[in-house]
């Protein structure tokens, strides 16, 4: 935001995706300029920094290297004296976001889904809920999922607004794999997540019990007798 046209073209704005970035500013006069990480200052002589300026001909250039440390909001406080003995005042301000997105696998209440559970073959609501840092950041563009009997590439866009599609009634397991993409703004942005995998367990078909002993037919004619047999469930270990 300019504070006064005294000072100009402040940079960076918006966003940036390196922890290295060029401060500057460009002043019609010549002037010395300074500047405060995270506070504004009341008067020229309180700026904890100062910047190099060179002339540029028909502008007067200040800047300074400087090293961001986590991501987030930075602003700075910017103010120059001019050679007319007048005090300008701006501000530089962007974001600092290098992470890419992440996503999670929730139900329709927004809890983490249970991959730990085994499942029946009924339709189950699942969504990809995709969260990018830090705050104010690019945000998320786009999620890519696929599904599948074993690993697979995701290809398919996710609908934020629907519940995956899928059918459990005929497998024992399922992958779903996904990734999220950030968004893009003014050429920064676009990270990538690595593909997770995870796997849905299912229990869609009744247990069946097999006696071994005594022999279906079989006449009994003792008070007790020991029943010997198995249990064999298609597709699941347990549940």
């Amino acid at each position: 935001v300019d504070a006064d046209t005294a000072i100009f073209d402040s940079s960076p704005s918006y966003y940036v995706n390196s922890d290295t970035v060029t401060l500057s500013v460009k002043t019609l006069q010549d002037a010395e300029c300074g500047f405060s990480e995270g506070v504004e200052e009341e008067s020229f002589s309180a700026l904890d920094e100062g910047f190099e300026s060179s002339d540029e001909g028909d502008y007067y250039l200040h800047s300074r290297d400087w090293t961001l440390t986590d991501n987030g909001l930075y602003f700075f406080d910017v103010k120059c004296e001019l050679s007319d003995g007048t005090v300008s005042d701006d501000e530089i301000s962007f974001v600092y976001d290098d992470t890419e997105p992440t996503t999670s696998v929730v139900d329709s209440f927004g809890a983490e889904f249970d991959f730990a559970t085994f499942y029946s073959g009924e339709d189950l609501d699942m969504y990809l809920a995709c969260s990018d840092e830090p705050p104010y950041g690019l945000g998320c563009d786009v999620t890519y999922y696929c599904l599948d009997t074993a690993d697979c590439t995701p290809s398919i866009e996710y609908d934020a607004t629907k519940s995956i599609d899928y059918d459990l009634s005929d497998v024992s397991r399922l992958a779903l794999c996904y990734y999220s993409v950030e968004a893009v703004y003014a050429g920064v942005g676009g990270l990538e997540e690595d593909i997770q995998c995870t796997e849905i367990k299912v229990d869609s078909y009744d247990p069946e019990l097999t006696l071994t002993s005594p022999s279906d037919g079989a006449a009994v004619y003792i008070p007790e007798v020991t029943i010997t047999g198995s249990v064999e469930d298609a597709d699941a270990t347990e549940g």
